[in-house]
């Protein structure tokens, strides 16, 4: 039930409610895949009832999803013709703040398929913007499928809600059994300060796929299930099973009768047995004991197996087989190691489209919140603004300096470009630098003005009238 919200916010609200309810069940068991929390199911056979509970994980889930959100670097925004309103929207999303919340979205994204950043103003005065991430297990979005604006959006907190929508946001919470609306805030602007960002859109999938997909989880069971049979299997080859033929149950006493445990006997460090009397024509002979070991199976099936199954989620995921802890008997060259990435550093650099469109629509949502208003002189002054990023392929320092200078030497007026400085170091190093260069240019021009007056030996006089003034 619910107090203070019209039927078209309440048909909103339940509607978006409703999709991450629908959603919720799959999106928790991938987040139990990617923290290693999720149980396997068992056959039940070939691994002993002591064994079920042996906690044994694994984490290609993880892998499949760190390993190109690192490779998701952003690095600032560009646009053809600057404006002030850039400038503070720039700004803004440089901090430290801003930054880490985005790295959350976009490893969210990976995880889930998608993730929400909601842009909100501060409670102070300062005049900041307040950027928070949510996962899909808490957020929910209506996007325009023709202009990627967001239409509305619902993002769940302990204890309530918050629904985004044109113009203004409401806070509803949960008391007494109730849902009662206790805020709203109205905007001076229509645009819903939610940005969706998404890993592997399609036409059949708008707000993307999950890189924990069907066949990494069932590989992922696969591979812990042959961990759990190795750990099996290890116990018994480290105790291989013995046997004597001919010895008499007190062989198998301590002093005092008792029988000798059978992990004893095991451990023991030297397993021997006298040789046994017997009497044949009344003369005493000894017979020898005879001891003997069964063959243990080799543990090389296992490791073919994880290999095997290793070589398939490598290639469901595009990671290199290193990368999920197989090592091949070759040490891979540099030219090799580049080739194995080459897959994957395709992918993400094809995923970086959808992110610049994401980080535009941030952009936009930054610069509404500060002003409190999106006109269109302001939809104008950012038109064609673009989301920047760093090499997905993460070339080296060597190898990125090796390029500069190659194309300095191609194009020598590069060397005063500002572009050639933000490919090398990066948005915020190239800012840094350009700021100290223009301070140093200008005390360099400051050091040449004072010189030059210091060295003028000649006073500066005026001419006088004939009365003696000047004039």
């Amino acid at each position: 039930m619910f107090d203070g919200l019209t039927e078209d916010e309440l048909t909103t609200f339940n509607r978006l409610r409703s999709t991450i309810e629908k959603k919720r069940n799959r999106n928790r068991m991938r987040t139990r895949l990617y923290d290693a929390h999720k149980n396997v199911e068992q056959f039940g056979i070939t691994i002993p009832p002591p064994m079920k509970k042996f906690a044994t994980v694994l984490g290609w889930p993880a892998k499949a999803v760190d390993t190109p959100a690192r490779r998701i670097r952003p690095d600032g925004f560009s646009i053809r013709q600057g404006s002030d309103l850039f400038e503070e929207v720039q700004n803004a999303l440089a901090q430290p703040r801003p930054m880490a919340v985005e790295k959350l979205a976009i490893q969210s994204s990976l995880k889930h398929s998608c993730a929400f950043v909601f842009t909100t103003g501060s409670d102070s005065d300062d005049g900041e913007v307040l950027l928070t991430a949510a996962s899909a297990l808490d957020a929910s979005a209506t996007v325009d499928p023709r202009t990627g604006n967001t239409l509305a959006a619902l993002e769940r907190f302990e204890g309530g809600w918050v629904l985004y929508l044109p113009g203004k946001t409401i806070s509803i919470e949960r008391r007494n059994g109730k849902n009662i609306v206790t805020h709203r805030t109205e905007r001076g602007h229509d645009r819903v300060t939610c940005t969706v960002y998404s890993w592997g859109k399609t036409i059949d999938r708008p707000f993307g796929r999950s890189r924990i997909t069907r066949p990494l989880i069932g590989y992922t069971d696969i591979g812990v299930r042959i961990l759990l049979r190795q750990e099996t299997h290890a116990e018994f080859f480290s105790t291989p099973q013995r046997f004597a033929l001919g010895a008499r149950p007190e062989d198998f006493t301590d002093e005092s009768g008792r029988v000798v445990a059978a992990w004893e006997a095991l451990i023991g460090g030297m397993l021997a047995m006298p040789d046994i009397p017997i009497e044949e024509e009344q003369q005493e002979k000894l017979r020898r004991v005879e001891l003997g070991q069964f063959a243990q199976a080799s543990m090389q099936p296992h490791s073919d197996h994880l290999k095997t199954i290793a070589m398939m989620v490598s290639s469901e995921t595009s990671l290199p087989l290193n990368y999920l802890g197989i090592v091949q008997e070759n040490p891979p060259s540099a030219d090799a190691i580049r080739a194995s990435e080459g897959d994957l550093v395709q992918i993400v650099e094809d995923e970086l489209d959808w992110y610049r469109d994401s980080r535009a629509n941030l952009a936009r949502d930054v610069a509404a919140v500060l002003h409190g208003e999106w006109t269109p002189e302001m939809s104008k002054d950012l038109r064609g603004i673009r989301a920047e990023f760093r090499d997905p392929a993460t070339p080296t320092k060597g190898a990125e300096g090796d390029w500069a200078i190659k194309m300095v030497s191609a194009f020598d007026w590069l060397k005063e470009s500002e572009i050639m400085m933000r490919i090398i170091f990066g948005e915020h190093i190239a800012r840094q630098m350009v700021e100290e260069r223009r301070r140093n240019a200008g005390g360099g021009l400051l050091d040449r003005i004072i010189a030059r007056d210091g060295a003028t030996t000649t006073p500066l006089t005026l001419p006088l009238s004939e009365s003696g003034s000047t004039r």
